[in-house]
């Protein structure tokens, strides 16, 4: 059995959200999560791992001639943690048009 567990949620920006809202396009949208089980397991092997902690960090960015023609693209990274390391990110893939296709690309990878 596997487990991914949404650790947090966040605007990838330095600034405050505008009283009226973002105006297009917004910040990216980040979702963390950590990676657990059967899962955990299998992307530890393929990334040639023995331990460590792995998150997924997903990623929904605006694209489009304007707000009225927006496209969002999706990315994907898996990352692992390790004691007395940098966190290394073991895999990824970077604006994919739909969701399905990181999903399907990251499926792919991991076997």
């Amino acid at each position: 059995m596997s487990d991914i567990t949404k650790v947090r949620e966040w605007r990838d920006t330095d600034e405050t959200e505008p009283e009226g809202g973002w105006e297009w396009p917004a910040p990216p949208v980040c979702i963390e999560s950590v990676v657990t089980g059967e899962l955990r397991q299998r992307i530890l092997a393929r990334a040639g791992q023995a331990h460590g902690r792995v998150r997924i960090v997903e990623s929904e960015v605006d694209g489009g001639y304007s707000e009225y023609t927006v496209e969002t693209y999706y990315g994907l990274a898996v990352w692992l943690d390790q004691v007395g390391e940098e966190p290394m990110m073991i895999w990824g893939v970077d604006a994919e048009w739909a969701a399905e296709n990181a999903m399907a690309a990251f499926l792919k990878w991991v076997g």
